[in-house]
C-alpha cells in the first residue's frame, strides 16, 4: 500500500543532518539547546521563503494589473504612451531635430539621388544680369548687397540672416570698426539647443532653360556639404497643375520674414536654415525630372532618367560688416 509523505525541504533536512551529527560527537548533554536552536532556524528559514514568495506574488500582480490595463485601452491611448512624450520632446528641441531630420534626408535621400546625375547634366544657374553662367567676379557684385543673390532659376534671400548679424554686431563690436568683416556669430554650446537663422530661396518649378521638365527636388548645403534644407514643393506642383498661384507657408509667416505678398505660380520656395558660428556659404542646388530614354536615345517607360542638377557658385554669408562699416566712415 502506497503512503503519502509530505516533501522535506532540503536545507532543512541538511541542517537537521548535521546537527545530529554534532549531537553523536558530543553526547546528549545539549540536546535540549539543539532542539531549540532547530526550531529558531527553521522559523527563520519558513520566514524567507514567505518573504520571498511575497515579493514574486507581488511583481506578478503588478505584472498583471498592467496586462489588464493595456487590454482594457484602446489603440490610441496605448500609442499616446509613447507618442506624447515624443511629440513633446520635438516641440521643446524642434532645431536639434530639424539638424536631425536634415542629416537623415542627406543621407538617404539626397545624395543619392545626386550621385546618379552624369558630370554633362551638371550646370550652373545662369546669373539673370547678364544671362550668361557665372563668373567669380560677377557672384560677388551680386552678393555684395548681402540680401538677394538671384540666378535664372532661383532667388536666394538672406535678409533675416543680415539682420541677425547686424544686431549681434551693434551689441558686439567696440565701434572703432577693426575686424568688422572678420565678424561671426559665435556657435552655441553643446548642450544648448541650436540657433538657427531661417532664409529662403525660391525656385522655378520647371526647368529654367527649357520650360519641360518639372522640379524633383532643390536643396541647400553649406561650405561642407551639411543640408540646410530642402523641398520637393508638391503641393506647389499640384497647385500649379491647377493653374492656381503658390502662397507663402505658414511658418514663413511665423518666421518673422517681413516680405509679404504671393509667389508666381511657377516658384516654389525652400526654407532652409544658416547655423551661427557654423555657416560659412551656401549653395542652391535643383534637380530637375528628364524624360526617361533607352539606350539608343529613344522615349522609353523602362530607361534611366535623364535628370538635370543646377548649383549656383558658393554664396558667402554677409557678416554684417559692410553696412555697419558704412555707418563708421
Amino acid at each position: 500500500m502506497l503512503s503519502w509523505r509530505r516533501a522535506r525541504d532540503p536545507v532543512k533536512t541538511r541542517r537537521r543532518r548535521r546537527r545530529r551529527r554534532r549531537r553523536e560527537e558530543r553526547g546528549n548533554g545539549d540536546d535540549e539547546e539543539e532542539e531549540e536552536g532547530e526550531d529558531i532556524d527553521d522559523a527563520e528559514t519558513e520566514s524567507a521563503v514567505v518573504v520571498e514568495d511575497s515579493s514574486d506574488d507581488h511583481e506578478k500582480h503588478v505584472e498583471d494589473v498592467k496586462d489588464e490595463d493595456d487590454d482594457n485601452s484602446s489603440l490610441a491611448e496605448r500609442c499616446d504612451k509613447f507618442m506624447i512624450p515624443w511629440i513633446g520632446c520635438i516641440q521643446e528641441h524642434r532645431n536639434a531635430y530639424t539638424l536631425i531630420s536634415n542629416a537623415f534626408y542627406r543621407d538617404d535621400m539626397i545624395d543619392p539621388l545626386e550621385s546618379t546625375i552624369r558630370d554633362d547634366k551638371r550646370v550652373p544657374f545662369p546669373i539673370t544680369t547678364t544671362g550668361k553662367e557665372f563668373d567669380v567676379d560677377e557672384i560677388n557684385d551680386i552678393v555684395q548687397g548681402y540680401v538677394v543673390a538671384k540666378f535664372q532659376g532661383v532667388e536666394i534671400d538672406l535678409g533675416n540672416w543680415k539682420e541677425h548679424v547686424d544686431a549681434d554686431y551693434d551689441d558686439d563690436a567696440d565701434g572703432n570698426g577693426k575686424d568688422v568683416d572678420a565678424y561671426v556669430a559665435p556657435p552655441t554650446s553643446g548642450t544648448a539647443e541650436p540657433h538657427l537663422i531661417n532664409a529662403f530661396a525660391r525656385f522655378r518649378l520647371v526647368d529654367p532653360n527649357n520650360g519641360r521638365r518639372p522640379i524633383e527636388v532643390a536643396y541647400i548645403k553649406d561650405q561642407n556639404g551639411t543640408l540646410l534644407g530642402f523641398d520637393s514643393f508638391t503641393k506647389a506642383k499640384e497647385r500649379e497643375g491647377e493653374g492656381g498661384e503658390s502662397h507663402h507657408r505658414d511658418d514663413v509667416a511665423a518666421s518673422g520674414h517681413h516680405e509679404t505678398g504671393t509667389l508666381s505660380s511657377k516658384d516654389g520656395e525652400c526654407t532652409f536654415h544658416i547655423i551661427p558660428g557654423e555657416t560659412t556659404s551656401i549653395v542652391a542646388y535643383a534637380i530637375y525630372r528628364g524624360a526617361a530614354r533607352d539606350e539608343d536615345g529613344n522615349g522609353s517607360e523602362g530607361g534611366d532618367r535623364e535628370d538635370v542638377l543646377y548649383y549656383t557658385p558658393e554664396i558667402p554669408l554677409p557678416n554684417g560688416g559692410v553696412a555697419n562699416l558704412n555707418k563708421l566712415k
